[in-house]
């Protein structure tokens, strides 16, 4: 349907080189007439008045001032007709962009809230990609740039595309240096977070969860949200020292005690064997992209289990055979000898597999050993952090020592 409205267009033209005076009000009193209607001869009219205002005859200045009416008519519109409309307008600036520029940023950040709303995540992203952040006219401040840049890595985590989303966040990386706003920095850790949760980085993604809880500038509610993330991805992540530390960590933090996921995280953190009850019920917390499946055939909750257990046991047995690892943890026995090898082989677990005898016999560790290694190591950390201090202030020990 054609979008050519004699009438309309003339009282536009009578408008343009009419009082200057009143060029706003008279252009606001014609978008009144045009807003009037509905349905097609809505959108046909709208699109006509476009059509109008941003040709090249039409002056710049007057076209980004009656733009910024048009837009706050719009906005009011139903999402679908907002969609339409601007989708419009946005194809008519392509070809001056860089003369829309503040327009066009305005019009595809509108559009990518729609499309956000309908969860439409991979056009939301795509509609915001093209903002010149970089080789646009005007200078962006960096506050800006990083909080395009997080929204649409949030908007491809949405989608799935985890690989697109953790691109846009090394973008916002490369500028955090520039960043005071701590609000910001919240978001990009958080976001950083999120991506590596996704990518299955569970241990990276635990410890940035842990971070982010401890700051002053969330809410209650979001923050138990990031430390049920955090118990989530650290009982998911490969068992190791690293996964002990931060199952210490959250176990210790009152603020876990009240979250639904704690009594799971009580039972790793003290080594209990999880059996396939606890398993299947612990299988309903877990959000979508993290019920994955792995190249062997388990899930990624499974194999994590799997691991726990093989930590647990190895702390009640000095050995076992593989047939009675599998009856105790209710597993395959060639599935478990597998996982067993391989947490081994990466330092991950202390022991031997006996392939004669098909027993898997476990190496102790002497906890006197290794407390007195823990105080050695923690002796010479503070030793360093007093060098460092008498190299930058010369003669605070002397005045240390004279004080006490």
């Amino acid at each position: 349907m054609s979008n050519s409205n004699p009438i309309l267009k003339q009282q536009i033209q009578a408008c343009s080189h009419g009082n200057p005076k009143d060029f706003i009000e008279n252009f606001c009193k014609i978008l009144d007439s045009i807003f009037k209607d509905s349905g097609n001869d809505l959108l046909d009219n709208v699109k006509c008045f476009v059509d109008e205002i941003v040709h090249e005859s039409f002056p710049l200045v007057n076209s980004r001032t009656v733009l910024k009416a048009l837009f706050d008519k719009i906005t009011t519109l139903p999402d679908d007709q907002i969609l339409t409309l601007l989708r419009y307008v946005l194809d008519k600036l392509n070809s001056r962009a860089l003369s829309f520029e503040d327009q066009v940023v305005f019009i595809r950040q509108t559009l990518s809230q729609i499309y956000e709303r309908k969860k439409s995540y991979s056009e939301a992203a795509e509609i915001l990609e093209p903002i010149p952040l970089v080789n646009g006219q005007k200078e962006y401040p960096t506050d800006f740039k990083i909080e395009i840049y997080l929204r649409i890595a949030k908007l491809y985590l949405a989608n799935g595309d985890k690989e697109k989303a953790e691109g846009f966040i090394n973008r916002a990386s490369m500028l955090q240096s520039d960043v005071k706003n701590e609000q910001l920095k919240i978001q990009y850790k958080l976001c950083y977070a999120n991506c590596m949760d996704y990518k299955g980085k569970y241990l990276d993604a635990a410890q940035r969860y842990i971070e982010v809880s401890n700051k002053f500038f969330i809410s209650e509610e979001e923050r138990y949200e990031i430390l049920n993330n955090a118990i989530l991805c650290t009982m998911l992540a490969n068992a190791g020292k690293h996964r002990s530390r931060l199952l210490a960590i959250l176990f210790k933090d009152e603020r876990c005690q009240h979250l639904p996921s704690f009594k799971f995280l009580e039972k790793m953190y003290l080594e209990k064997i999880i059996k396939k009850g606890d398993l299947e019920l612990f299988a309903t917390m877990i959000k979508p992209h993290q019920q994955t499946s792995r190249s062997d055939d388990t899930s990624v909750l499974e194999r994590a289990i799997i691991e726990h257990n093989l930590l647990s046991v190895s702390k009640l047995y000095k050995s076992i055979t593989f047939k009675e690892l599998g009856t105790l943890l209710e597993v395959d026995l060639v599935k478990v000898e597998k996982i067993a090898s391989q947490m081994i082989f990466e330092d991950r677990m202390n022991g031997q597999i006996d392939q004669i005898s098909n027993t898997i016999v476990f190496e102790q560790t002497n906890s006197l050993i290794t407390f007195d290694k823990q105080i050695e190591t923690i002796c010479f950390q503070v030793n360093d952090i007093v060098d460092s201090i008498q190299q930058k202030y010369p003669g605070w020990i002397e005045k240390s020592i004279e004080m006490s």
